[in-house]
């Protein structure tokens, strides 16, 4: 049986988070740890997971075994009444079973009682996966560079 939860409410901790994105690193494209570093200027991928669970939300998509999938985000704008999902990741293997669909749509749920309006993310522009996700689940091209697609979900009024 799968579960959904969010730290440090789960079985699991900043460890096993920090372990996924570890493993997947080089499935990102910079790898995330450079990504990371150039976007955030924070030293490690811990101190970035701790920075989120900190100021934002980190869920896990798990069994009994292990972790299969990661969703961090902040919803903390109380000025701008916007969130953003700073990252999704599925663990390889468990890609095409709907885990990235359900995360996002339990990280809505979650930005949704926290009082958002808005949703933003970027992802880059070769993620034609991950771009169509969002389409489906109501995120829309904001803006888009030489190397990212901006995306937008508003709630509904």
């Amino acid at each position: 049986m799968f579960t959904i939860d969010e730290l440090p409410d789960s079985p699991y901790n900043t460890s096993d988070v920090v372990e996924l994105l570890e493993e997947m690193d080089d499935f990102f494209s910079p790898p995330l740890t450079e990504r990371v570093r150039m976007e955030s200027g924070l030293p490690s991928l811990e101190a970035y997971v701790d920075k989120i669970l900190t100021l934002g939300h980190v869920l896990i998509h798990f069994d009994e075994k292990e972790v299969h999938g990661v969703t961090l985000f902040y919803a903390n704008d109380q000025k701008q009444k916007n969130a953003y999902i700073a990252m999704l990741a599925v663990k390889q293997g468990f890609h095409n079973q709907g885990i990235a669909k359900k995360m996002v749509i339990k990280a809505i749920e979650i930005i949704k009682k926290e009082g958002m309006q808005t949703i933003s993310l970027k992802t880059w522009k070769e993620n034609t996966i991950a771009v169509a996700l969002y389409e489906k689940i109501g995120f829309v091209v904001k803006e888009v560079d030489e190397k990212n697609i901006k995306m937008q979900y508003t709630f509904p009024s």
